[in-house]
């Protein structure tokens, strides 16, 4: 099952982040604006948390999605990674769009936390259903 769903999470995802001019963490922000504080720094700031937080999220769904599929860590992340740097190479030429160094970083941060965490999560349903079957 992994196998077929992995590639389509893939596939969806970089159709949103690419494709789609919505751009998801505009509500987000939003939110986060109205909360802050009322100045520059709470705005700013507001910014930072609610970027960097989608970013690290959304990639590591792709490094979670990568492992699960590719089963080889050092294969997934890489491949995460190059799917970042694409999707940033992208926004090269994509009006409206601004391709962003420190964005490609937390997205490789955060595809290492997934393939982390797929891989963790993986290694313990093996052992379990070992266990189980034994």
């Amino acid at each position: 099952m992994w196998r077929i769903a992995a590639p389509v999470a893939i596939l969806l995802l970089v159709v949103a982040v690419l494709v789609v001019p919505f751009h998801p963490e505009a509500m987000v922000l939003r939110t986060v604006v109205a909360i802050a504080p009322k100045n520059a720094f709470g705005e700013r700031l507001a910014w930072l948390v609610v970027e960097t937080g989608g970013n690290l999220l959304m990639f590591a769904a792709v490094g979670a999605a990568a492992q699960l599929l590719l089963r080889r860590r050092a294969v997934a992340f890489a491949a995460a990674a190059l799917l970042s740097a694409s999707a940033e190479l992208i926004q090269l030429v994509i009006p409206n769009r601004v391709a962003s160094f420190t964005d490609f970083v937390t997205n490789a941060l955060g595809a290492g936390v997934g393939v982390l965490l797929a891989s963790v999560v993986a290694t313990h349903v093996s052992r379990s259903r070992a266990e189980r079957s034994a």
